[in-house]
């Protein structure tokens, strides 16, 4: 598993965390040709906008994340972010050069300093959007998981909605190899003779031990 972070800020990089950032402060098509993961080691995933150029500006929340948003450091709440506007609302970001027998989870966070309900962010991918309050948000994000590249190409689409505007301020990207077999839940241990109820995805057959052991 392989994390990556990266800022959207209107000046200066995130400092005292423990892991690297991939900082952008001015909105272009292409933003970056190696984004760099969490340690500071170099990629092949590159980062562009392939529609409408986001604004800037600093309407960030000085607090430090928490809850869901725990990852994200104070210095990029306080920064503020890119938004997206009901005049010009479609920021298409597009990662490419992404492993296509890997899958790609998101979490994304925004934050405006201020406490009216009107900063919507609505985040697509594929055929599915979700919707973020970035009002005064200081633990609130985002989650899109189990996500396979087309091509090596993954799009994330950002709307707001009518009269409102939708910041974004942080992303998280976990690049993992898919595994679709789990266990979801299980009984405690019962007696010999007993039964043992659980519940499983993705297996197309599963045999259970039925001795002294202590798992299936």
């Amino acid at each position: 598993m392989t994390l990556y972070y990266l800022a959207f800020q209107n000046t200066t990089s995130p400092n005292n965390t423990a892991y690297t950032w991939n900082s952008f402060t001015t909105p272009a098509t292409s933003l970056s040709t190696g984004l760099l993961d969490s340690v500071g080691g170099a990629s092949s995933i590159a980062l562009g906008l392939t529609s409408y150029i986001p604004s800037k500006a600093s309407f960030g929340v000085n607090a430090v994340g928490t809850g869901a948003a725990s990852w994200v450091n104070q210095a990029v709440i306080s920064e503020g972010g890119w938004y997206t506007s009901q005049t010009n609302n479609i920021i298409v970001m597009r990662f490419s050069g992404l492993d296509n027998a890997k899958v790609y989870d998101f979490s994304i966070f925004g934050s405006r300093a201020s406490a009216a309900n009107a900063f919507t962010l609505n985040t697509q991918i594929g055929a599915t959007t979700k919707s973020l309050s970035t009002s005064m948000n200081s633990t609130l994000t985002t989650e899109f998981t189990d996500i396979a590249p087309s091509s090596g190409i993954i799009d994330l689409t950002f709307t707001t909605n009518t009269s409102q505007s939708g910041f974004i301020s942080a992303i998280r990207v976990t690049e993992r190899v898919f595994n679709p077999y789990s266990v979801d839940s299980i009984t405690d241990p019962v007696e010999s003779g007993g039964t043992i109820t659980f519940t499983t995805s993705g297996f197309a057959s599963l045999t259970a031990i039925t001795t002294n052991q202590t798992g299936i």
